[in-house]
């Protein structure tokens, strides 16, 4: 309350929470609700968005949910900016010539009710999980699970529990099948670079807990430009060695913030998620993805709910639709909804030109402008105001 935002023009907020109040206050600044993904869950079209100046999208699937909610944002109110934070997203190749395919399972938390359409950890993780690690051929199984997962919900905390067992019971079987040949020394070797990296990420005094993500490291690291430039460099190569670090089949439950969630993105060829910006994000790099019907509402009624699912494989809570979806990783022929996938991608994401950074810096000056014309409009209120006052008192009157 007391700091000085006299030259502050924009504030944008990630989330709607009570204490957004002590900004929205402030009348000299624009205020912009941005969220935190694109998402189809009803946090994505909350009628409290009417406080704030702007409401920014990624794309146009943003501006008709609004719309379809009737919820009282008006049209003109929102602005599609894209997503630059997807930029580190690498777009999809194809099958890798070099390795097995991996599979990312990242499903999302139970969330603050019992829906059984929040998560697929409860009813199909383990089922997905089965069905992937005994996959022929074979894949690899990466597990991230949300960070705030069994936080609520203790039978969500034991579903995760007993999904990293799977996991790690399938890693160390396939550790001791003959088929696959690991490099010990060339993963010695990566590990021993990861803690020499980690040392010199401590060194530069910026956080690096791995519980951590990506808002708390940015929130407590210095702001040091030549610091984190150099952070961003160690990180990059710390990211690089970790997967080296273990055998390129081995199966991997990943937790903390490190790898972050698009570095698992770039590592796997396809992911298997549940309705969260998690899909909508992996959706910018093209690769094949399953989304599991928890509430068992039936595949065209969970399309018609869920913008995002339009070009997924469907997947029900015993896991049917895995194969369809292990399918279009190993052969074009077979990946049906490819071209669904880019109609979709500029849909929820808006187009790759112009790129959604430059939108974004755009969608940022525009505002600040008419923050500026604003204030002065009220300057010169006030400046008209005082004139009027001074006229009256020497007994004139201003026409």
């Amino acid at each position: 309350m007391n700091m000085d935002l006299s030259m502050v023009r924009v504030a944008l907020y990630a989330a709607n929470v009570g204490k957004n109040i002590h900004l929205l206050r402030v009348p000299t600044m624009k205020h912009v609700f941005i969220g935190h993904g694109d998402s189809d869950k009803l946090a994505s079209v909350n009628p409290f968005s009417k406080v704030y100046d702007e409401v920014w999208t990624a794309g146009r699937a943003g501006r008709d949910r609004y719309a379809i909610a009737d919820v009282g944002i008006r049209d003109e109110d929102i602005v599609e900016v894209g997503r630059p934070q997807l930029a580190p997203i690498t777009p999809w190749q194809g099958a890798p010539a070099d390795r097995i395919p991996t599979v990312l399972y990242a499903p999302t938390w139970e969330g603050w009710d019992d829906d059984p359409g929040n998560t697929s950890i409860l009813l199909a993780g383990e089922n997905i999980v089965k069905k992937l690690v005994a996959a022929e051929p074979p894949v690899r199984v990466l597990y991230k699970p949300h960070p705030f997962t069994g936080t609520r919900s203790a039978k969500a905390r034991t579903a995760h529990r007993r999904i990293t067992a799977l996991v790690e019971k399938a890693a160390a079987e396939r550790a001791a099948d003959p088929r696959f040949t690991a490099d010990p020394a060339a993963q010695a070797k990566a590990r021993a670079e990861l803690t020499r990296l980690k040392a010199r990420l401590d060194q530069l005094s910026l956080t690096f807990d791995e519980k951590a993500d990506e808002a708390v490291t940015s929130r407590d690291g210095l702001v040091d430009l030549r610091k984190h430039q150099e952070a961003a460099r160690l990180r990059a190569a710390w990211n690089d060695a970790y997967w080296r670090s273990f055998p390129s089949y081995e199966h991997r439950v990943v937790t903390g913030g490190e790898p972050r969630l698009y570095d698992c993105f770039n590592a796997s060829e396809a992911m298997v998620s549940d309705i969260s910006s998690v899909v909508s994000d992996f959706i910018a790099s093209g690769k094949p993805y399953a989304v599991t019907d928890s509430a068992e509402l039936g595949a065209e009624e969970f399309r018609r709910q869920n913008t995002a699912v339009r070009a997924a494989v469907i997947l029900t809570n015993d896991a049917a639709g895995v194969q369809q979806l292990l399918d279009a990783v190993r052969d074009p022929a077979a990946d049906t909804l490819a071209e669904d996938r880019k109609e979709l991608k500029e849909y929820l994401l808006g187009p790759d030109e112009p790129t959604s950074l430059e939108r974004f810096d755009t969608a940022i000056a525009d505002l600040a402008l008419k923050a500026e014309a604003r204030n002065v409009g009220q300057a010169s209120h006030v400046v008209a105001a005082a004139g009027e006052a001074e006229l009256a008192e020497g007994g004139v009157t201003a026409v």
